[in-house]
């Protein structure tokens, strides 16, 4: 007659514990792996913003667009309002639709859980200090970035800043008076888009902390041409 075996409490203990273990090292793994996937499809999402951004400057003079067009009053970012700012701009010219739409899903952040599709909570931020701020500001020719694969277009933003509102759609460096800066949702690092229309990852600290220094400073990706442009005082 055979005897049944049954585990004791310490081998039920055992085996939980290993199990336990297996789990808290493959969580960390699986985590970053989900966001490596979420910041691939972010990266895409910029590189549509590249096209886009070649296409609008294409058509308008060799110039990039102002953040917020003039025709814009102060207040408000819903709406209609949306209609001028460059984010819908461009958006224009790989969207053959001028209607203002509630949710555009391939320009949203997939890291972001408060982004939506309005000028406060955008995801992406446009350098908006040296390319294109609103009149009488300054607005940057293409032809005038001296490295186009050093300077800075557009990057994943901190919709959860606050300034003067949230402005998760603009971006802007360390020395400029207000800063908005680059958001660090994909593991510390944040997607750029550069003015050759190429993507890269980057340590969002290393932009954030960057400072011009004069004579001409390499490391230093925010401006165009390098120019002191007093009306921002840097």
């Amino acid at each position: 007659m055979s005897r049944r075996h049954a585990f004791t409490l310490i081998e039920l203990l055992v085996v939980v514990a290993i199990i336990a273990l297996l789990i808290a090292i493959l969580l960390p793994s699986l985590a970053r792996a989900r966001e490596q996937a979420k910041q691939t499809v972010c990266a895409s999402n910029e590189r549509q913003m590249g096209i886009a951004f070649y296409y609008y400057i294409d058509g308008n003079r060799d110039t990039f667009p102002f953040y917020r067009a003039a025709e814009a009053s102060w207040a408000g970012t819903t709406g209609n309002e949306l209609y001028y700012h460059w984010f819908e701009r461009v958006r224009w010219y790989i969207i053959n639709d001028k209607s203002i739409p509630k949710e555009f899903a391939c320009w949203r952040c997939p890291s972001s859980k408060a982004a939506k599709y309005d000028a406060d909570f955008l995801t992406y931020g446009y350098n908006y200090t040296h390319l294109g701020d609103w009149p009488p500001g300054v607005i940057a020719h293409l032809a005038e970035v001296r490295e186009p694969a050093r300077t800075i277009v557009v990057a994943d933003s901190d919709e959860t800043t606050t300034g003067f509102g949230l402005w998760g759609s603009v971006i802007s460096p360390a020395d400029y008076w207000v800063i908005y800066p680059v958001g660090d949702r994909h593991l510390l690092k944040a997607n750029v888009l550069y003015a050759d229309w190429h993507v890269d990852l980057q340590r969002a600290s290393l932009l954030n902390s960057q400072r011009r220094q004069f004579p001409r400073d390499a490391t230093y990706w925010w401006d165009v041409d390098e120019k002191v442009r007093l009306v921002y005082g840097n």
